[in-house]
């Protein structure tokens, strides 16, 4: 019985220093704690602080954008100046004019194909110069009756108002099936910029789109000049090219 006491008595002074031994290496880690918690929250307010200054110059710089954007979008009618020697649309190349249309001429082809598919197609037409933009309206009146009888393909429309051939493009009914309106314009403006560049600003020198080299050979090239010419001129009348 003695031993079985003796043994107790020693065991404890062993359990309590282990016990003691662990509270102090808590402290510790709890003291050890307390500073990185504070230096962290310091960091985090001394950034906020920073990102605040630094979004004054950011606005100040999309200000800046803005104002150059809309600069650019204003309509101005710098293509033909009061002063400047008028030009026919003969003697000009795409080079020569504004890169789009003023509010006269827009207003002009508004009217006249208000109805008509290719009335989609104003905006980007709008984007072309003026004597382009003539010619793209006036030759899908005579092709095509501004849209109402263009090529189709099983998916809908193929937005080819002008008899266009482009092989970069699937074709249908043995034309060019456009996949938007978009690339239509693009693709048919840049053709008739290139013409007009090369001297053919005028129905008449630009028959070349109704029967290429064989126009001497085409008894319908009076009445193809005659009907492109009845709603070219208008246009560029009203864009001021004379």
């Amino acid at each position: 019985m003695g031993k079985r006491i003796a043994k107790f008595l020693v065991a404890v002074p062993l359990t309590a220093g282990f016990i003691v031994n662990t509270n102090i290496k808590n402290e510790n880690t709890n003291k050890n704690l307390v500073p990185s918690n504070t230096n962290s929250n310091q960091v985090s307010e001394d950034q906020s602080v920073s990102l605040k200054v630094k979004d004054e110059p950011l606005k100040r710089n999309r200000t800046k954008i803005v104002l150059a954007s809309a600069k650019k979008t204003n309509p101005a009618k710098i293509a033909v100046q009061e002063n400047a020697p008028k030009k026919s649309t003969d003697e000009m190349s795409s080079k020569d004019v504004n890169a789009s249309v003023i509010p006269e001429q827009l207003a002009v082809m508004e009217k006249m194909v208000a109805g008509y598919p290719i009335e989609k197609m104003i905006p980007e037409i709008a984007k072309r110069n003026p004597v382009t933009a003539a010619f793209i309206v006036a030759i899908a009146k005579k092709e095509s009756n501004w849209g109402k009888v263009s090529p189709r393909s099983k998916d809908g429309d193929c937005f080819n108002y002008w008899g266009f051939k482009d092989h970069r493009f699937k074709f249908a009914a043995g034309h060019s099936c456009f996949p938007s309106r978009e690339s239509a314009v693009e693709a048919v403006g840049n053709r008739i910029d290139k013409l007009v560049a090369n001297g053919r600003g005028t129905p008449a020198k630009l028959s070349v789109w109704k029967c290429g080299s064989a126009c001497s050979k085409d008894g319908n090239v009076g009445k193809w000049i005659s009907d492109v010419n009845l709603y070219f001129q208008p246009i560029v009348a009203a864009a001021d090219v004379k």
